[in-house]
């Protein structure tokens, strides 16, 4: 029998199936500026996310709504520490623990993976007047410096115990470990992964909500330059005694999350010329 000729012979009375994804088309540049926006908007009250857990729908309708308040600062910093709020601690925290359930997967976090869990418990199981977070603020503050330092050696820093400095053979900063930490991500943004949408969503550097934010410079007896940011070191050195708020506990579970999913080879220069307004398949 002749297979040839009567595939071929088939192939003519078979009609030919349109590409499902003919006229299918992504809004790359209206994705792009939207997380890049929701993200700056969330940053300026303290906030970090990657927004990966967020519908291109979902950020559109956040952003609408967040922007609509720009003239009135407090209301939108309550509007959005509310979302945070809302998002994080629903069902009893259920989100933060996703999180730390991931963090397992990273060497760095699953060595100090009953730490957190320790401080999600006691966030689950509080009653008055207990606030866990005078105790987990503590933790969570240490536990960054600490990952900070892992993760800096795992770039391939040293640290040098003659004169307390961290160092790198290929950069010319030497500092301590939050400094050269923050050099590394200094003007540049975040893709969410090496495929071709983590490589659209793209987020805003971290360098001023951990330098000028969380290791601020802070003086004994002198008043922070960014108040509203929490401070590692008057916490930690005792002179701040009112940090024990749900705020700060959520802000400090996004900022080592983003430690958690920290890559130099994810990190990017800001540059938009490759987006297109739409992009078709």
């Amino acid at each position: 029998m002749d297979f040839e000729n009567l595939i071929s012979n088939l192939s003519l009375k078979i009609p030919k199936l349109q590409n499902p994804f003919e006229n299918f088309a992504i809004p790359e540049k209206k994705i792009h500026k939207s997380i890049l926006a929701i993200d700056e908007l969330a940053l300026k009250y303290g906030w970090v996310s990657d927004w990966g857990d967020f519908t291109p729908a979902e950020v559109y309708e956040l952003l609408e709504k967040w922007s609509e308040v720009t003239d009135c600062e407090e209301e939108q910093k309550l509007l959005i520490l509310n979302f945070f709020f809302e998002y994080y601690s629903a069902q009893n925290f259920q989100q933060i623990k996703l999180m730390i359930d991931n963090w397992t997967q990273n060497p760095i976090f699953n060595n100090r993976i009953m730490i957190f869990r320790d401080c999600l418990f006691a966030l689950q199981n509080t009653t008055e007047p207990f606030n866990p977070s005078n105790l987990v603020v503590p933790v969570l503050i240490s536990q960054v410096d600490g990952i900070i330092q892992e993760l800096l050696e795992r770039e391939g820093w040293t640290f040098n115990v003659d004169d307390y400095k961290w160092s790198h053979p290929n950069h010319s900063i030497k500092q301590n470990s939050e400094k050269c930490f923050v050099y590394l991500i200094d003007k540049k943004r975040n893709c969410l992964g090496d495929g071709y949408i983590g490589k659209l969503v793209q987020t805003n550097s971290r360098h001023d909500i951990l330098i000028k934010g969380l290791f601020q410079q802070a003086l004994h007896g002198e008043k922070l330059n960014n108040p509203s940011f929490i401070s590692r070191h008057k916490i930690l050195h005792g002179e701040y005694v009112n940090y024990g708020t749900l705020e700060n506990t959520l802000q400090l579970f996004l900022i080592l999350n983003y430690l958690h999913d920290f890559n130099v080879s994810r990190l990017t220069n800001p540059d938009d010329s490759d987006v297109v307004e739409t992009r078709k398949f």
